[in-house]
Parts: C-alpha cells; structure tokens; sequence
C-alpha cells in the first residue's frame, strides 16, 4: 500500500518529466493568486499619500539608512521594521515606493504560507483562503501602506506554521529553534504580539487539558490502573510549580513599577504590596497547581503509546534542550542587538520592553484614540462580511447538530440573558467608571462579550474533543483577538488586520469541507456562484478602498488620512524650489501645525534650509505652510504673501462615530402602526433613518453621521500654502 501512494503521481504538482510541463487546475490557480497579489500590492503604490504614522517610521529608517543611528523609541513599535526599510533605501535609495516595499513583499508572502497549510485547510480549501486574503479590503489596503501590522500578521502566521510542524515531526530540534527565533521577531516588530503568545499559551493549557481528559476515558475503557505518585515527584513538582508562581510574580511586580497589579482603573482590589498575598497567596497557588502537575504527570507516564500532545512536548523538552538552549541563546542576542541599535545605546535588557509596555498601558489606560467596544466588530462586518458569514453559518450548524446544545445552552443562555436584562432594566449604567474600567459603554457591550465568549469556547472544546484540533486553534485565535482588542483603550482600523487573519483561515477551513461535501457535489454551478458573489463583493470593496477613496475618510479603513492636496504642495514646493535654487531655497513649515508630518520630515527631507521654528509675523521665507486659521490672523501673511487657498492636510471619520443603538431600534417595525405614536414612532423613524444611511455608505460610500453625532464626524484639517508676492512661478 505504501509503495502503490509512493508511486501515485501528485496532482497538485508540475510534471517535468521528458521536458513536458503539466499544470493542473491548482496549480493554475495558485500562480493567478500570486501574479494578482503582487499586481495589486505593487500596482500605483507611490499614489497614496503618506500617512502620518508612516512618515515618522519613513523618517526614522531614512536617518538609520544614511547615518546608521537610531534609538529605541516605543511610540515607533518595534525597531526591526526601520531596519529592514531602512535596508531597502540603502539598495533602492529613499521613496514613496521603496518605504513601502518590504511590507508589500511580506503582505504577498502572507498569501503564500497558507500554503503550508493545506493540510489541514484541504488543498482548494487553501485555495479559497489565499483569494479571501487576496481580496481582503483591510489586508490589501495595509499591504500597501508602511504600517508594522502586515509584518506582524506574515510573522503570526508562520509562528502558527513552525508549531504545527514542531507537534507533527519526530525530529522536531530545529523546529524548537524556530519557535522560539521567530517569537522573538514578533517581539522585535510589534508590541501586541504579546496578544498572540497570550493566545498561544491560553490554547495550548485548553488544549492539553482537553487532551489529558480523554485519555483518562480511555484508560478507563482499557481498565488501566492509576499510577501510585511518589513523595518525591510531588516534592519534585511543587519545588517547580514555586519558581513558576515566583516568577510571575516577579515579572508582575517588574511591569508595573511599584509593585501593584492593578486589576480595575478605579479601586486596588489586588495589592501584591499585602502579606496576604506576598505570603498566603504564594503557598495557596503552590497547593492548587502541584496536584493539576502531578495529575499530569500521571498521565504521561501512563501514555505508553504518545497518545497525548502532553507527552509529546515533555519527550520534546526532554530530548531537544540543546536546541531549546540554542534557540533561547540566539534569541535573546538578536533581542538585544535589534532594541539597541547594535549595541550603540546599550540598556537594561528587561528594562527595553518594561519601557515599551509601560508607554502602551497608558496609551490604553488614557483611551488616546477612544472608539465604541464594537468598533472591531463594525470593521468585520463592514469589510470581512464573506468570511464572517462563511464562519458564522459553519459554526451555528456545528453547534445546532447537538441536542443538548439545541435544546438546552441556546434556549437556556437566551432565558438567563432576558431574565438579567429584565433585573437591571431599570438599573442605570455607571458609564463613566465601566468605560473607564472594561472600556464598556452599553449593555449590550456585556451581552456581546458573553455570545462571543460562550459559545466561541465551547465550540473550540467540541473541535478539541473531535481532533480538529488546527481548526479549534483558528476559532480561539478569532474570537480571542477581537475580545482582546475590543477591550484595548486605542482603536485604529489597521489593527483589524490581526482579527481578519485568523478569521480568513477559519472561512478557508469551512469552505474546505463544503467543497468536499456532497451537498457541493449535487449542485457545484449553485455553490460556486455564490462563492463567485461574494468575491466580486470583496473586489468591489478593494477597488473602492485601495484605488479609488485611498485618501478619503468615507472608507472607515481610512483613520487620520493624509490627503492629496499635501503631496500636490510638497510637488509644487519641489517645482518653485527648482526654479528658486533647489535645495537652498527657504522653506517655512510651522512645527506647531499639522504639515511639519509628512510634508517637513518626509517630502520635504532632503531640503537643508527648511525650517520649522520662527515668528510668523517677521518671516520673510519664498515658501511658507502653516495651518489655516493661522494664517487668517497673520497680517504679515495677508500683505506678503499669496495664500487665498484653503488645502486640507488630512481627515478622519472619528472611531466614536460607530454606534448601534439607533440601529437596534428598527425592532419597533414589529409594533403595529396605531400602537407606536409619539416617541415611539419618532425612535422608529430615527432608526429607519439610519439604516438608510448604512444602506447609502455601503453603496455609494457616503458618509454620514449617527443618529444624535454632537459634533461632525466627517472632519479635515485645513493647511494654508503661502508664496511670497515679489515670487515669480
């Protein structure tokens, strides 16, 4: 039987055989899906202007690139990105294209490592996966745009890739290498892959778990008897589940500073500073896990056979620790030489990152950039709704075919949630300290976290207990990115990207089946029309965003956009200062208004008499920027120079402006007519209202603001380009 599959030809493989090239219809499509990733990554890619947030990390990799000096600042995330651009100005010298080059090489390269997961996708189960993530509207747009996300998620992905490879080989050394290698890359790129290892680590304790408990049924089917637990393996195990509960405490105590974890903004209810908890709390944790580690331990010594991943992991520690050594080494080197500049600003290495959590807890803290707890979950739905419907319908019918999930979760969650609404109706929300405390707003906050959470877990435990365990792990990975960064205090739209992953993956896993299933056999031209619908959708939607409203706030993937008419300036500047004298010519750009980023420290970078500071009533400079009303109270401006124009520098659709509760009031459709006047009617006609805004915003991209909006939602900011009258141009 062996050799008969050894001899089978592959059918997703090129035949070179006597010189003849046979390509079958996988193959096919996979070399469509890369020449249209690099075609629509690479396509116009210098017609976006730069955006703020891309100027400073342009900026900073350019001074890297000509003086090989930068460093470490946590606002700019993590520095591996500014070298790897800065690399790129190096061999393709500094542009609008070169700046974003190697995320566009990392966003194509992201399409191709689902290959590596056709193993569990299905071969075009893959394939449907790579063309969502071709076609995903938030992915294209951040492949184009130099932004530590892309980056992050290609690293996400193929950290996902070397574990499964790391539990399925047997010689598995150098796979242990490359976990730990690539975990710190993630660390090196980005601050919120500590979001992704907590998954990691979340999932693998479910997992295992899950695992040691069905060996325990079936080691009660076989009759086995349990394994006595010697005095000193318990003595053993608890001397470890110590260092392990001193440990966190350690690093507890380090990340916060004074020693106090914090658990809610408003009130200390846990002080680690007490005896109780210094003390007590210690042994008390020391007595819970020692038996939790004794009981497996049990059952990995009971595991004669390598059933459980447990065991698999204990022989992989126990056999590979050179490599677990090597790969802690190598790491922590390429950690420390990346975070101080090659050793040029030698630091504290545990102080870097207590540095780099501590700027981004209070970012999250002060809520810098506020929006709504559903803001992710609006984003989904506005431009993953193909893969959010594809998981939505796969995982309801996976719930729906038990019984006791039929007939007693759903109805039972249901009857408890209307039983809890009904008790706290008429109590009033605390909003300040809850948006403070959890980042919640609404009731329906907490009702949405308890849907995701629920059944998201439980879904993942029934995957587990069936052996799907790659599918269970894409399941949690969503549902816990979009809990986690729901929660987050700063809400920007390029941080979708981590909950669109995973939740492409997941579709990509379903559509895998349904290919396979007979229900797509029977009727192939139906299911593949509908396939076809919803990726026309998703290409409509990436035209829309990356081609057409690439600058404009009407797309809500668009945050803070630099717009046009700063890169039509900073080309006219470049076309006076030709005629004026080039790089000589003296240019005005005030450091207090919105244009010094990009047009100073990125359009402007190579202009040497470019200033920033000054008294706008005694300048004298060919070329002056300054905002709009600035230069409406300048008298010196107004007599000297010519700046009649009004320009906008960016715009922005505020995160704030999501909002459901008007939405939800179309329910009042259902009351009778003669039964809903006065208010009533008013809140109906309101919420009719808003739909037809979204209705209009989905169609024709029309913005809009919600239901009760104090203030516009669509807003610029206005710059004032001003030439010197005695100037000739």
């Amino acid at each position: 039987m062996d050799n008969q599959k050894k001899n089978e030809p592959n059918n997703n493989s090129v035949d070179w055989s006597r010189g003849n090239i046979t390509l079958t219809p996988f193959t096919v499509a996979v070399i469509i899906i890369i020449l249209l990733a690099l075609f629509t990554r690479l396509v116009a890619l210098e017609m976006r202007p730069i955006h703020h947030d891309e100027s400073m990390f342009a900026y900073y990799s350019y001074l890297w690139a000509h003086s090989g000096d930068y460093n470490y600042q946590p606002i700019l995330h993590g520095p591996l990105m500014l070298y790897v651009t800065g690399s790129f100005f190096w061999l393709f010298g500094d542009s609008d294209i070169s700046m974003r080059l190697a995320v566009v090489f990392l966003g194509v390269g992201l399409i191709l490592l689902v290959l590596s997961l056709r193993r569990w996708l299905s071969d075009w189960g893959a394939v449907c996966a790579m063309i969502f993530l071709l076609f995903s509207p938030g992915i294209m747009h951040y492949s184009r745009f130099f932004r530590h996300d892309i980056p992050l998620a290609f690293f996400s992905l193929l950290l996902v890739i070397v574990l499964t490879r790391l539990l399925e080989k047997r010689k598995r050394g150098w796979g242990l290498f490359y976990l730990i290698f690539v975990s710190t890359l993630l660390v090196c790129i980005k601050e919120n892959s500590l979001i992704l290892l907590f998954t990691f680590v979340s999932f693998s304790v479910l997992m295992l778990l899950i695992d040691v408990l069905l060996n325990q049924q079936v080691l009660k089917k076989h009759k086995q008897k349990k394994l006595a637990i010697s005095g000193q393996s318990t003595l053993f195990i608890g001397l470890l589940c110590s260092v392990v509960v001193v440990l966190m405490l350690w690093l507890v105590y380090f990340f916060t500073g004074e020693g106090t974890l914090k658990i809610f903004s408003t009130r200390d209810f846990i002080r680690f500073k007490s005896p109780f908890w210094q003390y007590f709390g210690v042994v008390f944790l020391i007595a819970v896990l020692t038996p939790l580690f004794c009981w497996i331990r049990t059952n990995i010594q009971k595991d004669q056979d390598r059933r459980l991943l447990v065991t698999r992991l204990w022989e992989l520690l126990a056999r590979q620790w050179l490599f677990l050594i090597l790969g802690i080494c190598v790491s922590l080197v390429v950690y420390i030489v990346v975070f101080t500049d090659f050793f040029r600003y030698p630091k504290d290495i545990f102080k870097i990152y207590r540095d780099t959590f501590a700027y981004w807890w209070g970012q999250h803290k002060i809520h810098r950039i506020k929006g709504e707890f559903h803001y992710y979950f609006v984003l989904i739905f506005l431009y993953e709704l193909p893969a959010l419907l594809i998981v939505s319908i796969g995982g309801f019918k996976e719930l729906w075919r038990r019984r006791w999930i039929r007939y007693g979760l759903i109805p039972g969650f249901l009857l408890l949630s209307i039983m809890v609404a009904l008790a706290f109706s008429k109590i009033p929300l605390n909003r300040e300290y809850w948006d403070k405390t959890f980042h919640l707003t609404s009731k329906w906050h907490i009702f949405m976290i308890f849907v995701v959470l629920i059944f998201g877990t439980v879904l993942t435990v029934i995957y587990l207990i069936q052996r799907h365990r790659f599918r269970a792990f894409l399941l949690w990975w969503t549902f816990i990115s979009l809990l986690m960064y729901s929660y987050a205090g700063e809400k920007v739209p390029w941080v979708s990207v981590h909950i669109s992953l995973p939740l492409i993956l997941l579709a990509g896993s379903y559509l895998g089946d349904l290919l396979k299933s007979y229900s797509f056999q029977r009727r192939p031209v139906f299911w593949l029309t509908v396939l076809g619908i919803l990726v026309f959708w998703q290409v409509r939607n990436c035209i829309l965003l990356c081609f057409y409203n690439y600058d404009s706030a009407r797309e809500r993937m668009n945050y803070a956009q630099t717009v046009r008419d700063l890169k039509r300036v900073a080309d006219e500047i470049k076309r006076l200062s030709f005629f004026l004298n080039k790089e000589n010519t003296r240019i005005f750009v005030d450091g207090r208004g919105q244009c010094v980023w990009p047009l100073r420290w990125w359009y402007l970078r190579n202009y040497k008499n470019c200033i920033i500071t000054g008294n706008i009533e005694t300048i004298n400079a060919p070329i002056v920027v300054v905002d709009w009303d600035v230069a409406q109270k300048s008298r010196n401006l107004r007599e000297n120079y010519r700046c009649n124009t009004k320009y906008y520098v960016r715009s922005w659709w505020q995160p704030r402006s999501n909002t459901i509760k008007a939405l939800a009031g179309i329910w009042r459709w259902f009351i009778p007519k003669h039964h809903r006047p006065g208010e009533t009617e008013r809140l109906f006609r309101a919420s009719l209202d808003e739909w037809k805004k979204v209705g209009m915003w989905i169609l024709f991209r029309k913005p809009f603001d919600h239901y009760g909006a104090k203030w516009p939602t669509f807003t610029t900011v206005d710059f004032a380009f001003c030439i010197r009258k005695d100037v000739l141009f």
